[in-house]
């Protein structure tokens, strides 16, 4: 197939998502598909509405026959076929964050020495540490945390890390509520946005806990740890 052909299908195929995703039917024009789904704040729809609102002309010019020089004025480039089939694909198929983020989370207990915790992050080069009183989660320890308390330490001479435990870090910890939980088919568009707002706020030790369950996840529910840091591996829509 041509590229205006590809085009088409691709078109076609984005047409027929809309509709199934918004329960409206198969014959509904797409211009009122993605005003529809503007208006109920789809986030793909939303994110890609210029660009679709831009293709659906390209589209009306290529299936006039009546419009002057046609050929010459509405070819589709090979770029423009290739955003389609990318736009295709994100909203038939939209990445949820199990696809990036799906192994067991090393966590801690309030009991465990600090000496330990601390073991783990020269091995592990771990930022941001989960902590749990048995079964329950009760806050995160970032490295801020670590490195005001150790620095303190420093400030009063020498001391004994195994007198410390892991909950006597979390108790300094100034923002006990700067985490979230969220579900394992949580969209990865939808992480991309709410890091980019903490980004944009200053907020970079922002942690998103990913979980098999949202309301009272256990060690082994967690799957996956989130900053702003990890932006860049989440691509681009």
């Amino acid at each position: 197939m041509n590229n205006n052909e590809l085009f088409l299908q691709y078109f076609n195929q984005i047409q027929a998502t809309m509709a199934q995703q918004l329960k409206l039917d198969d014959s509904t024009s797409f211009k009122t598909l993605i005003d529809f789904g503007r208006s109920r704040d789809d986030k793909l729809i939303t994110r890609y509405f210029d660009e679709l609102d831009l293709y659906r002309e390209l589209r009306n010019i290529l299936v006039h026959e009546n419009v002057p020089l046609k050929n010459e004025i509405a070819t589709a480039s090979t770029e423009t076929v290739n955003r389609m089939k990318q736009i295709a694909h994100n909203l038939t198929h939209p990445a949820t964050v199990d696809s990036l983020f799906n192994a067991p989370v090393t966590t801690y207990q309030l009991t465990d020495s600090l000496s330990n915790l601390l073991q783990q992050v020269g091995k592990k080069n771990y930022t941001q540490f989960p902590i749990f009183d048995q079964q329950k989660l009760v806050g995160i320890i970032t490295e801020n945390s670590l490195t005001n308390f150790l620095a303190d330490c420093l400030q009063h001479g020498t001391v004994d890390l195994q007198n410390f435990t892991v909950g006597d870090i979390l108790s300094m910890e100034p923002d006990q509520n700067n985490y979230e939980i969220i579900g394992i088919n949580k969209l990865v568009f939808d992480v991309r946005e709410e890091l980019q707002q903490k980004i944009s706020e200053g907020n970079s030790a922002f942690v998103l806990l990913v979980a098999k369950i949202t309301h009272d996840p256990t060690p082994k529910d967690l799957v996956g740890v989130i900053t702003p840091f990890d932006f860049p591996i989440m691509g681009t829509e």
